[in-house]
């Protein structure tokens, strides 16, 4: 969000930015999404990067600060953090559309965006792009389907409810290792189960979500270097490839 509503704006037009929870103004995250101005900025500057960088797929992924909070004015203070995160993605879809009439926008349904959005609806276009961190953080190969998981499939099903099957998007942690190490070098070997993943696949497929898509940070020559090579990456895409299914 620094970029789409630069930080150095806060000076001269602090309600721009959000408000904390004792109501004082703050630029550390996000912005107001009450704001018209705020959401004309943030717009203004998605175009000027959508032209720069302009993607083959017509898929635009611009999340908002990463677990940060949102706004907590007079304003804001009736919608979720999903609600003002779906207000800002609206608006840079509208935008996006002037300059690209095959926008689409991911909604990242992450951390405090996990719960779906209650008060605002997607505009058309605008897709969900779920991504489970806590619980894969929690259970390093759990599976959504398994009971302990449930409440993060109970999660995703909510979500689907809100936003479009068809162009729905997971984005998963099973070659992350950069998660697996604690966010820390040296990185440690990437655990990876081809049953779990085919699993999770095949839950995802029942539901009617069929992009799918995985970090895969620290994967890189000290990786190579200190592990050998990631056959983990060649069996994921073997996965993908096969629908799921494990051979």
């Amino acid at each position: 969000m620094g970029e789409l509503l630069p930080r150095e704006l806060f000076a001269k037009a602090p309600e721009l930015f959000r408000s904390d929870a004792s109501g004082r103004r703050v630029p550390d995250a996000n912005l107001c999404a009450s704001s018209e101005r705020a959401l004309e900025v943030a717009s203004e500057n998605a175009v000027a990067l959508a032209r720069v960088l302009r993607p083959t797929t017509g898929r635009y992924f611009l999340w908002g600060d990463d677990g940060r909070p949102w706004c907590r004015c007079a304003r804001c203070a009736g919608l979720s953090e999903s609600d003002q995160a779906l207000l800002l993605e609206n608006a840079l879809l509208g935008a996006l559309r002037r300059e690209d009439p095959q926008a689409r926008l991911a909604h990242l349904a992450y951390a405090n965006t996990i719960e779906p959005p209650g008060s605002v609806r997607p505009a058309e276009g605008v897709f969900l792009e779920y991504a489970p961190l806590e619980m894969r953080r929690a259970r390093e190969l759990g599976r959504l389907e398994d009971p302990e998981s449930r409440r993060w499939l109970d999660l995703l099903d909510a979500n689907l409810a809100v936003f479009p099957r068809e162009s729905a998007q997971a984005l998963e942690y099973w070659l992350d290792v950069s998660m697996y190490s604690g966010w820390k070098k040296p990185a440690r070997r990437l655990p990876f189960s081809a049953e779990a993943v085919a699993s999770d696949l095949e839950t995802y497929r029942s539901r009617g979500v069929r992009h799918v898509t995985s970090f895969a940070v620290y994967v890189d020559r000290e990786y190579v270097d200190r592990h050998g090579e990631p056959a983990e990456v060649a069996a994921y895409g073997a996965l993908l490839a096969a629908g799921g299914k494990a051979s």
